[in-house]
């Protein structure tokens, strides 16, 4: 699909993408294409909630994360998530979510969290 439609660039994992074009009447051919190749070549259909275009200087919510121009955050839930779950199995999967999309603060507060969970795991 991508090849067809030539995006600007897009961002993709698993079943769920971001594609990026310089207009919005651009974007909004392409998304008509989209939705007709995933329902007539795949049997899929788009989600109403999340099938829309946005000017990326408003933000985007993507695999947990929001994305901006300058910057990303994790969304509370998943950071709420993180601190509930945590264990010394999915230690490095959480360390990388928060390394990559934290703020410094949650950062730094992760690592009491691992600090916490190490010490009570003995």
């Amino acid at each position: 699909m991508v090849h067809s439609i030539k995006p600007i660039s897009y961002l993709r994992y698993g079943d769920d993408f971001i594609v990026f074009g310089k207009n919005r009447a651009v974007v909004e051919e392409w998304r008509l294409m989209i939705i007709d190749f995933l329902l007539h070549s795949l049997g899929l259909a788009i989600n109403r909630k999340n099938g829309i275009i946005v000017p990326t200087k408003a933000g985007l919510y993507f695999l947990g994360v929001h994305i901006f121009p300058t910057r990303r955050r994790l969304k509370k839930r998943n950071w709420r998530r993180v601190n509930e779950r945590l264990t010394t199995h999915n230690l490095g999967s959480y360390f990388g979510l928060v390394a990559q999309h934290g703020t410094s603060q949650q950062r730094k507060d992760f690592q009491w969290l691992v600090l916490n969970k190490v010490s009570t795991e003995k």
